[in-house]
């Protein structure tokens, strides 16, 4: 796999172009069908979530809010009637002469009073049944009682009123003593304010009015349809004046992580966590009072339906992931696959291997090029037959046809006799050459077989250097270097003769004054590796051609084309020259290990 360098510190990107084709079509898919589906999925659910918690949020606070008319106009109701009760002359004038007046006229003013006040008193408290009573108490003396009759010495609230001069306020919860009830349970919030003297301010009465908690909680728990949480009333000083949870009465949220931000607002929500859960909170001001109404609900339970969403979604994900991956399914068996089978039958071809078994089954682009490469190995084999191994016996043809020019042994025989009439004349040098012309005949016979020995090879070349030295005296000087655990292996015959032939005729002949000839036979690795160097008059680049050279070039282009028709196109000749400096030759053959002579001859 390719990578490519960016530049920037060593960081890599890498190449999609090499991977294959079933991990491209995965990654496509991961990329343009899998992340986009899940990133969709996750926005959607985001902004899906963000506005149903909002809207289920903005639901709650709205139900919650529709108690506040009740608990409002019962402190506006409360407080009007506080107002009747210290502005009425009767009960100014009672009020002002209770200190001076005997007993028995006190009880007749009394009297009046109730009668006075007992129609709207009693329709007060059978209509507003959160009113529990109504008394007017000078330094713990109960002057005057409406309802549920209250214990006289309760100075409880007395001195905070006075403090206040007239202005009402509304107290914390606390246990109602009853006169005539001892073991009464009952929980109250009353509305305080003094009466003052009309004419001279000066304070009368302590007025109180109370109101039952457990009548009180009636105006907003009807609301309140949660497994968990629960609706209460706190005062400015955080402390729970009513509660649907009647243990929570009186006590104090001073402590809890939420009532800094609680005081923060007028009204709203906010999220805070518990030892367990998380929990939300709505609130709101009742504007009459002090008071807050508060509701706590679990996080949980509130955002019930947006569970439902985040299911229906990753189903969703799910079926389409599902889906997916049956998509690639399908894609690998009807497109990878096949065109995998298709890679390794052109895989075998390249290989040279022809026997191609590709099932074809369907007629689609993938099926016709399967049909079209079985058609075509078809035709490549029969032109194979009809062509490659038809020139091949051409070429073995036309160099039969030059070694029949010659009847060989005829002329082998005769030089044979030149050289011993030689000898017997004692003309030993006219012998010596014979001898060697000779020899070169004799390896071109070789008694038909296209294979010889590196050191027969070598040795022929030694034969025609010795005829070229006798015809040019010490113009060439030639030098072969032969790796000795080569001598015995097998190439094919005059490979070499016909190079160091074009090195002395176009490379040192043209040459003013020595050249040099230097073969070099060593092994590489697995090839063999011959080098024919001369330093002559070389020859233009653009002149090294070996599929087009020359007619002087014939030999050298025959040697490379036989090389490549016995053992492949790897293999060949490799020329490299330059003008007035000289020419390289290197052949490259495969290392095949030893062979003997007889093993050679057979190739």
């Amino acid at each position: 796999m390719r990578l490519l360098y960016d530049g920037n510190g060593g960081n890599y990107v890498q190449r999609l172009q090499d991977l294959s084709l079933g991990k491209k079509l995965l990654l496509y898919l991961v990329l343009f069908i899998i992340i986009p589906l899940i990133t969709a999925a996750v926005l959607i659910n985001s902004k899906a979530t963000g506005a149903l918690y909002n809207k289920t949020y903005e639901n709650a606070i709205e139900v919650l809010k529709q108690t506040r008319f009740n608990i409002e106009s019962m402190t506006k109701e409360i407080e009007y009637m506080s107002l009747s009760i210290l502005s009425d002359e009767s009960m100014q004038d009672f009020l002002r002469n209770y200190d001076h007046t005997s007993p028995l006229e006190i009880e007749i003013h009394k009297n009046r009073l109730y009668a006075a006040f007992n129609e709207p008193f009693q329709y007060l408290l059978d209509s507003r049944p959160y009113i529990d009573s109504i008394s007017l108490n000078r330094h713990g003396r109960m002057l005057f009682q409406y309802g549920d009759m209250e214990e006289d010495g309760n100075e409880e609230f007395h001195e905070q009123a006075y403090s206040l001069k007239g202005i009402p306020f509304w107290t914390s919860v606390y246990p109602f003593k009853s006169r005539f009830k001892a073991n009464q349970n009952k929980q109250v919030i009353s509305f305080v304010r003094v009466i003052n003297d009309l004419d001279t301010s000066k304070p009368l009465a302590v007025l109180k009015i109370n109101v039952n908690e457990s009548t009180l909680s009636k105006l907003y728990s009807d609301i309140h349809h949660w497994d968990e949480g629960t609706i209460f009333i706190v005062d400015a000083s955080g402390n729970i004046i009513s509660s649907s949870d009647k243990t929570q009465l009186g006590q104090s949220i001073t402590d809890q992580k939420y009532y800094t931000q609680l005081n923060k607002q007028k009204s709203g929500y906010l999220k805070f966590s518990g030892e367990s859960k998380d929990w939300v909170l709505f609130h709101y001001e009742v504007q009459t009072t002090d008071w807050k109404v508060v509701q706590i609900i679990p996080e949980k339970q509130l955002i019930g339906p947006v569970g439902i969403i985040n299911l229906f979604i990753f189903a969703g994900i799910i079926i389409c992931l599902i889906f997916g991956l049956i998509f690639s399914f399908i894609q690998h068996k009807s497109i990878v696959s096949p065109l995998k089978r298709l890679y390794i039958e052109m895989n075998k071809v390249r290989k040279g291997d022809f026997n191609v078994k590709l099932p074809i089954t369907k007629q689609d682009e993938i099926g016709r090029v399967s049909f079209i490469f079985v058609d075509m190995i078809k035709q490549i084999q029969e032109l194979i037959e009809r062509v490659y191994k038809g020139q091949i016996r051409e070429q073995e043809s036309q160099l039969k046809a030059l070694q029949a020019q010659i009847n060989p042994h005829f002329l082998y025989n005769t030089l044979d006799s030149i050289r011993w009439t030689a000898v017997k004349n004692k003309d030993f040098a006219v012998s010596e050459q014979i001898e060697v012309l000779a020899d070169l005949f004799r390896h071109v016979l070789n008694h038909g077989d296209t294979f010889t020995t590196i050191q027969q090879e070598v040795k022929h070349l030694e034969d025609y250097m010795f005829i070229q030295n006798i015809r040019h005296g010490s113009k060439i000087e030639f030098e072969c270097t032969v790796d000795p655990e080569l001598l015995e292996v097998a190439i094919p015959k005059l490979i070499l003769q016909p190079l160091v032939e074009n090195a002395t005729q176009h490379g040192l002949e043209p040459k003013m004054g020595q050249g040099k000839i230097h073969v070099l036979i060593t092994r590489k690795a697995d090839e063999i590796q011959i080098v024919v160097e001369d330093d002559g008059v070389g020859m233009p680049e653009n002149h090294i051609c070996l599929g087009n050279m020359n007619t002087e070039g014939y030999g050298i282009r025959n040697i490379h084309e036989r090389i490549q028709l016995t053992y492949g196109e790897g293999y060949g000749l490799n020329i490299k020259s330059e003008p007035h400096v000289g020419t390289k030759i290197v052949i490259n053959l495969p290392w095949r290990g030893e062979r003997s002579n007889e093993t050679a001859n057979r190739g």
